[in-house]
């Protein structure tokens, strides 16, 4: 098994409830700092007290949970999620970058509009998904789950839950430029591949959805010239 095999996301390793060995090790390591499990436990009470329960959950995913998502779900189909966009904003030394040389991870801020894919949820399965998803998205703390107004293909407005920049946390990489952002892609690489090969993944998959994303086409470009 290759290193980018090991520490691939799929649903087996995200249900386990002990931290893989790599994880582990960059834990111990001070590399990488986890909410503690009495935290990660009150923020998804605390998410799940606006849900209304018996009602299907939609979850808006705007990067690799477009193409892997882990979490089981009824349905899905493409969406928009207005006053937000898409940013390059999360200093990563662990999957895809190192500590000499950092990758950026992505995430939304306010302002402009972001289409992605919202995922359906049906009511008997969302303690257990939510779970799952909460082991991949909330070990960090670098994102906030936050519910949001989107819009399905039908033109029909839906309540969804999704995770939004942290603009406390010490990852957070504020007002980088095109060029900046660019600069990162181009030399960072880690044990799940090179930074670039996630923006080429992304790009390639809203291009497959029929969605756009003019920063992402504009930084593809700037990399790939």
């Amino acid at each position: 098994m290759t290193k980018k095999e090991e520490w691939a996301l799929t649903r087996k390793k995200l249900a386990s409830q002990t931290l893989p060995e790599w994880l582990q090790e960059r834990v111990d390591s001070g590399e990488l700092n986890l909410l503690d499990e009495e935290t990660r436990q009150t923020l998804l009470k605390q998410t799940l007290s606006s849900y209304l329960k018996d009602k299907p959950l939609w979850i808006f995913a705007y990067g690799s949970l477009m193409w892997n998502p882990t979490f089981h779900f009824e349905h899905v189909e493409p969406c928009t999620l207005k006053d937000y966009h898409r940013q390059f904003c999360i200093r990563d030394v662990i999957a895809r970058g190192t500590s000499a040389q950092p990758a950026l991870m992505l995430g939304i801020e306010q302002g402009g509009k972001c289409q992605g894919l919202g995922y359906q949820i049906s009511p008997k399965e969302v303690n257990k998904e939510l779970e799952i998803l909460w082991n991949r998205e909330m070990l960090t703390g670098v994102y906030v789950p936050t519910w949001v107004d989107i819009w399905l293909s039908s033109n029909e407005k839906v309540s969804a839950l999704t995770f939004t920049m942290n603009q406390s946390h010490s990852n957070y990489l504020p007002g980088l430029s095109l060029a900046e952002v660019s600069q990162f892609m181009a030399t960072a690489s880690g044990p799940l591949g090179r930074n670039s090969d996630y923006l080429l993944q992304l790009v390639g998959r809203l291009q497959e959805l029929g969605l756009e994303d003019e920063s992402m086409s504009e930084l593809r470009q700037a990399l790939i010239k």
